[in-house]
């Protein structure tokens, strides 16, 4: 199940009667500070456009880099961790 028992259970129908497409629609980096204790948010736009780098999925296959793709694909294409990859080198 893509959508996850969580997600299907908030959103019923609009999760399990989804297209098939796996975008996400909020992008946010947050840091914790330890002391004193602080939190800072970055937003980034579904759709900024931004190169990303080659990336090794969970089954152990390579998602080939890019120079122009919507920050919203990369979870798709290549899963969590890309994303983090793709943030960390913007």
């Amino acid at each position: 199940d893509e959508c996850g028992e969580v997600s299907t259970g908030l959103l019923g129908e609009r999760c399990s009667e989804a297209d098939g497409g796996v975008l996400n629609d909020v992008n946010l980096l947050v840091h914790v500070s330890a002391e004193p204790r602080n939190v800072t948010v970055v937003s980034f736009p579904r759709d900024l456009m931004m190169s990303t780098p080659e990336c090794t999925l969970a089954d152990g296959s390579v998602a080939s880099a890019t120079d122009y793709s919507a920050i919203n694909e990369i979870y798709q294409r290549a899963g969590l961790s890309c994303v983090a990859k793709s943030v960390t080198d913007l």
